[in-house]
């Protein structure tokens, strides 16, 4: 059984969307424009709820069919938006940023995106704004109330509970929390359900109402069009007087609640008539879904590509665009997916799983930063991770990166390191290729080459495992004669505690023990952004870093201090040092890029020309030409 259709409550929907679409364009023109939202609360809260009583009065409820009319109305249109801003951010966006992207997707897929964005920031801050999805934490919070409503009313029916006094405690609850909240932590009172579901409960004592009280619906009858109006006024005293700056929701959202409930109550009024029946009004109510779900990612997309705000023409650009999708979202999407049967329902449920899995899968492999590298490649390169001949060579040791500069070579020199190696080794062996000597990498990722005490172990069979090889390659290292010298090149730790000192003495001494010849290459400095902002993603992400340096002001202090403590005790114990930080820095800045050229590839790695360029001044008299 259907409710009978009302164009006005579409008419409703239409100056629901169309306040938040111009707030969102054109915020100085409606300040209060976000109010909107809380209109489309209380109208899913009356229109599910008249919903639900007529059909378990007519004997014709059934939650299948219920979900499944929900699944059909929000799933297609929400699905297409959600793989083109999949698409467009594989374009545009950097690897922390799509990582944030990929959880959002994730979470938008499965409705719990208000849950994740309560847990990142507030909905009006700048960082805000270049979240493409942003704006799916409403329909998050109306699809869990949809979840809970359906089940509570039939529980309400079967065990004749007094519907009326339940539905107002649980809004009086829900309100309560939503003051609460604003004042003590206001992003909690936007975001979670708990402060946000009386406003859909608004609307479903509406319905309640209109359905169980004929009393009730004969004075708002003959009261119509002082409802209308008092309603009409309550919404634009919010969107013209309301702003970023009020505790909101809270107390303030009344206003638009309140309002939004008189022009629903107002049926058959001369307002609600002429202007919420309007043509033009109810069109822009039936786009109003995908219009909300096209106009945020568009505004927030062409932020990031234009990287400012946005000006009038963009604006004006961002709303035709939002437009005509609507209009085929809804005519192509919308409509026929509503007519469709049982098998869309499922086709849509393995679609919106696999979209979610695809979400995931971006976030938990951080934000796939290849993409990165295939445009660093042009700027700077990267070496090679392992060749096969040192893998062959080395075998015993196990090694998860192993790399020789020449393979027809005796190799007389190794750089032994963590990941952190990789900043050295390009650079050092062109200097050794170019002087025709050999140097050889070896190393895992994450572990520091030095020996490890055995009665510091906590009894973890990985970690007893990791010890045998560091302390194998050390010994093994140091007993084979052909290796002359140990160039050592790791993450500089961030603490110097008496345990560690302990390890660099003890694995300084095994080498020199077996009269080995000792350098250290310290850790060049972290950068504080991503150096693919020098460059952009081309053709959509403009350069953000125009000057491409960092000031070293922005060097955590701990990164100088940790380097003085060690340099001092290598200094003591007579093992040279080589410092990259003295060819990327001067007394004021870090540069990044020399000509076209990036230094590094990630903040904490240096690109294969970077690498070339720290090391051109390395000491030659460290360079063994023996062999």
């Amino acid at each position: 059984m259907n409710i009978s259709y009302r164009a006005d409550i579409d008419g409703l929907r239409g100056l629901a969307i169309g306040s938040v679409v111009i707030y969102h364009l054109f915020p100085s023109f409606l300040t209060g424009g976000f109010v909107g939202v809380d209109a489309f609360f209380v109208i899913s809260g009356y229109l599910i709820t008249t919903i639900i009583y007529q059909n378990i009065q007519s004997g014709s409820f059934s939650f299948y069919e219920f979900y499944a009319k929900r699944i059909r109305r929000i799933f297609p249109a929400l699905l297409i938006v959600l793989a083109t801003v999949y698409a467009l951010g594989w374009l545009s966006l950097f690897a922390n940023e799509y990582q944030q992207l990929g959880k959002h997707i994730y979470a938008g897929a499965l409705f719990f995106i208000n849950i994740t964005l309560w847990q990142e920031a507030g909905y009006f801050d700048t960082a805000s704004e270049l979240k493409p999805l942003l704006h799916l934490w409403s329909l998050a919070i109306e699809e869990q109330f949809y979840i809970v409503w359906p089940l509570l009313i039939v529980l309400i029916f079967k065990l004749r509970l007094n519907q009326f006094w339940l539905f107002f405690l649980l809004g009086s609850i829900s309100f309560s929390a939503s003051i609460y909240y604003i004042y003590v932590a206001p992003v909690n009172a936007f975001y979670l359900p708990i402060s946000r579901f009386w406003e859909l409960v608004i609307g479903s004592l509406i319905g309640y109402f209109s359905i169980h009280s004929i009393q009730f619906s004969k004075i708002c009858n003959q009261n119509k069009n002082w409802l209308s109006l008092m309603g009409v006024g309550l919404i634009f005293l919010s969107i013209i007087f309301f702003n970023k700056q009020i505790l909101f929701p809270g107390w303030w959202a009344l206003l638009p609640v309140i309002g939004t409930s008189f022009i629903i109550l107002a049926k058959d009024s001369e307002i609600n008539k002429l202007i919420f029946s309007s043509k033009p009004l109810v069109y822009l109510g039936l786009i109003s879904f995908s219009l909300y779900l096209w106009h945020w990612p568009l505004i927030s997309f062409m932020k990031i590509w234009h990287g400012s705000k946005l000006n009038y023409f963009d604006s004006f650009l961002v709303l035709l665009l939002s437009l005509l999708l609507a209009y085929l979202s809804y005519r192509f999407v919308e409509q026929p997916a509503r007519r469709q049967k049982n098998k869309l329902v499922i086709f849509l449920i393995a679609i919106s799983v696999l979209i979610a899995g695809s979400g995931y899968s971006v976030y938990s492999r951080k934000g796939l930063e290849f993409r990165h590298q295939n445009i660093i490649k042009g700027y700077g390169g990267k070496a090679p991770h392992s060749d096969s001949s040192c893998l062959k060579n080395f075998s015993e040791y196990q090694p998860d990166f192993c790399n020789l500069a020449s393979s027809t070579q005796a190799t007389s020199t190794l750089i032994l390191g963590d990941s952190i190696a990789h900043n050295s080794y390009p650079g050092i062996a062109k200097e050794y290729l170019e002087k025709g000597a050999n140097i050889g990498m070896i190393g895992w990722p994450g572990t520091q080459p030095w020996v490890i005490f055995k009665d510091s172990l906590t009894g973890d069979l990985d970690e007893e495992n990791k010890v045998n090889k560091v302390n194998k390659l050390i010994t093994g290292v140091a007993a084979d004669d052909s290796i002359k010298n140990i160039v050592l090149s790791m993450t500089q730790p961030a603490l110097l505690d008496d345990l560690l000192l302990k390890r660099i003495e003890k694995t300084i001494q095994i080498l020199k023990d077996k009269n080995k010849k000792i350098y250290y290459v310290f850790s060049p400095p972290h950068l504080s952004f991503e150096p693919i902002q020098c460059i952009g993603m081309p053709p959509l992400r403009p350069q953000i870093k125009h000057d491409c340096s960092m000031k070293v002001s922005e060097i955590s202090q701990q990164y100088f201090d940790i380097k003085f403590k060690l340099k001092n005790i290598l200094d003591r114990m007579n093992i040279p040092t080589y410092d990259p930080y003295d060819q990327l820095c001067d007394t004021q800045v870090c540069k990044i890029k020399v000509g076209d050229e990036l230094l590094y590839r990630t903040d904490g790695y240096l690109s294969l020309k970077g690498s070339e360029y720290v090391f051109s001044k390395f000491p030659s008299s460290w360079i063994d030409t023996r062999y």
